[in-house]
């Protein structure tokens, strides 16, 4: 996912460790959730427009993690978030980069205030992160 490769790879790997955990904790009756949320009224979130996107009020994602731990190992909040992860699926690779390479620069530029536009360090670039480290 240009622009949020860092992102991207972390939440790949959260959903990737959970569902080997919950399936390794199982037989010890431990239940493990991942929740893919998407766009949630938080501070990341916090100046989007509904416009663009529909945003997910925290509530809402606990809701249904709740209901849902125990019974899955991942779980996906809201009808759109839902639809993007299984196009996912059908799209070769090199369309899914390109398209949330666009997708995310959109979403940036539309939600960015001008304070975060200087100061947020909280979802670097891939080039950001190399030259800062």
């Amino acid at each position: 996912m240009p622009s949020w490769s860092n992102y991207a790879a972390t939440k790949a790997f959260d959903q990737i460790l959970a569902e080997g955990i919950a399936r390794e904790l199982k037989r010890h009756g431990v239940s493990v959730l991942a929740v893919a949320p998407g766009p949630t009224r938080t501070h990341l979130w916090a100046d989007a427009s509904s416009r663009l996107l529909p945003i997910t009020k925290p509530e809402r994602v606990v809701d249904v993690a709740l209901r849902k731990l125990g019974r899955r190992s991942n779980v996906t909040v809201g009808w759109l978030n839902t639809l993007i992860v299984f196009s996912t699926r059908l799209l070769p690779r090199s369309w899914n980069t390109r398209i949330f390479g666009v997708v995310v620069r959109v979403l940036k530029r539309a939600t960015a205030s001008d304070e975060d536009r200087t100061h947020s360090n909280d979802h670097q670039t891939t080039e950001q992160f190399l030259h800062t480290h």
